[in-house]
């Protein structure tokens, strides 16, 4: 029979408002930032050769504890030769790393990406609203990459992955409750940037991640055609 982890967990997990889970009450929190000396993307010539001077891409990243990203995803964009290039880019960043007290923590930020034809400008998007709120309400002229699940052709199904690991001892405890994971399904069914809200207990938050990054669904389809479409899922620890 496997060791029970222990609890509470020291690494925090991604959450969707601070990015970090379960700071002690008058923790020091120094949120993610980009270093300055990541090589930015340029316009593509191609762009410049259509009289295309200016876009803009919205992207989602998963950073570790050292600042390197570890996922991205492209949410929106206003021209897919500027969604390609910023995906090819972003590998090469690197970020200050979050900090809880002075001990760097994986994080999870949403930055968009300006181009104009004089440079490109990245800015941070730490807004209390999620993220994919934030992109419908721009002015801008932007692709959504995401699919409404109401244009889904049927809902996701889950073909592989089970329930979190809960530790007796947790129960016990009286570390209980409910953990809502907030994530994506790429077109292939694979589970991408799993975040959940800064309130969840470390350890609950941690398992119910864990657990739901080994799912698999059935890749999302619209009109037959594989689509990214944004989820969540709701776990329970506990008698409520």
């Amino acid at each position: 029979m496997p060791a029970e982890p222990n609890y509470p967990m020291n690494k925090l997990i991604p959450s969707l408002a601070l990015l970090v889970l379960g700071l002690p009450l008058g923790a020091a929190v120094e949120p993610v930032s980009l270093a300055a000396d990541s090589p930015m993307p340029s316009l593509p010539a191609s762009l410049q050769v259509d009289a295309v001077t200016d876009g803009k891409v919205m992207m989602v990243i998963d950073i570790d504890a050292n600042g390197h990203p570890t996922d991205s995803l492209v949410l929106a964009f206003s021209e897919p030769r500027l969604a390609k290039v910023c995906t090819n880019s972003v590998g090469s960043w690197r970020f200050h790393p979050a900090r809880v007290d002075g001990v760097a923590v994986p994080s999870q930020t949403e930055v968009t990406v300006n181009f104009a034809a004089n440079g490109v400008v990245v800015t941070s998007n730490l807004a209390d609203e999620m993220f994919l709120r934030t992109v419908r309400g721009s002015a801008d002229v932007l692709t959504m990459r995401t699919c409404d699940t109401a244009h889904l052709d049927h809902a996701p199904a889950r073909i592989h992955g089970g329930a979190p690991a809960y530790a007796a001892a947790a129960l016990r405890a009286g570390v209980r409750g409910a953990v809502t994971v907030h994530f994506y399904i790429d077109e292939n069914g694979a589970v991408r940037m799993p975040a959940v809200d800064s309130s969840a207990h470390p350890y609950l938050a941690q398992q119910a991640v864990a657990a739901l990054s080994a799912w698999q669904f059935e890749p999302p389809t619209s009109g037959r055609k594989p689509v990214l479409v944004a989820a969540e899922e709701k776990f329970s620890f506990g008698a409520n």
